[in-house]
């Protein structure tokens, strides 16, 4: 109880804690050990701009080498999107497990 290890699941990786252990198998918790603490953050903003027309479309904001930081071509586009379809997952992520 208490060991924790990464897992392949269909999401991509996740690390999971062994709660609990029994003759008939164990119990595994996949929630992030913050899950259910109250987080209080201090924020600044650092500027303002207009949504492009790809990220008002994607409902999600683009950073600088796509959506992924670093997957895109530097354009604040959302990384391969056009190339591979379906990778902006609309929810805000890329679509790539990240």
């Amino acid at each position: 109880v208490g060991m924790k290890f990464h897992a392949q699941t269909p999401d991509g990786v996740r690390i999971m804690r062994v709660v609990g252990v029994s003759p008939e198998g164990i119990t595994l918790d996949a929630n992030h050990e913050m899950a259910g603490q109250e987080l209080h953050f201090k924020v600044k903003i650092a500027g303002v701009r207009e949504a492009t027309a790809e990220e008002l479309s994607h409902g999600h904001p683009h950073r600088a080498g796509g959506c992924c930081g670093g997957h895109g071509h530097g354009d604040g586009g959302c990384g391969h999107h056009h190339e591979h379809e379906g990778e902006c997952d609309g929810k805000g992520g890329c679509g790539h497990g990240h």
